[in-house]
């Protein structure tokens, strides 16, 4: 006796978001293959979802596969309130979130959000700040970028390094971008041939001489 097919009423709602028979199923963005940012532009007669879904209080949108990016301009004022729109005095900040608005804190994909909204020479912090100034609303991350004169420079690593290779007891991924494998792969056999160096290394030999006297 054969089975009979199901039949089922499937709908779908969005890039992640599917009905099957009145139940929501997301797709989690990690499935997704990673697309280009576009920027999302409203039509004039654009009706309040489409307002709402661009999110109104930022200067841009953008979204990808994965991830929507709220760009915002926050300019100085001068002594009257006025605002300054002065490009080597902004305060840009970054609105992050997960398409399927589910939790995220993937340093590569925030990143490489940087780099592809902002350019990949632009430096950007995130804030972990005092209770006094915590704002926690939702599933929301945000990235500040300070106004070219201040610079950043003195502050973290001073030269670049990727590694691939799993030594003195850490873990690395594999890169998804295959020129960061290759230089990976390529500063392995530097770093196993002692031709490069740098303080993170140093640090990493440091714990492995430790745990190795445990």
């Amino acid at each position: 006796m054969s089975k009979q097919k199901v039949k089922r009423k499937v709908h779908r709602l969005d890039a992640t978001t599917l009905s099957v028979d009145g139940e929501i199923y997301h797709r989690h963005p990690e499935e997704l293959d990673w697309t280009p940012f576009y920027e999302v532009r409203l039509a004039p007669d654009a009706d309040q979802n489409a307002k709402r879904r661009v999110r109104l209080d930022f200067d841009k949108v953008f979204l990808n596969s994965r991830y929507e990016v709220g760009v915002r301009y926050n300019w100085p004022s001068d002594d009257e309130g006025n605002e300054i729109h002065d490009w080597a005095q902004v305060l840009t900040s970054l609105s992050i979130k997960r398409i399927d608005k589910q939790v995220l804190h993937d340093w590569r994909d925030l990143q490489r959000i940087k780099n592809e909204i902002l350019g990949p020479e632009v430096e950007a912090i995130e804030i972990y700040p005092a209770e006094s100034r915590l704002v926690d609303t939702a599933n929301q991350y945000w990235l500040w970028v300070l106004p070219p004169k201040a610079g950043l420079d003195w502050l973290g690593f001073q030269q670049r390094l990727v590694l691939s290779c799993e030594e003195f007891g850490v873990r690395q991924r594999p890169f998804s971008d295959p020129l960061i494998a290759t230089e990976a792969a390529g500063n392995n056999r530097k770093f196993m041939n002692g031709e490069i160096s740098n303080a993170a290394l140093e640090l990493l030999k440091e714990r492995a001489a430790r745990t190795a006297s445990d």
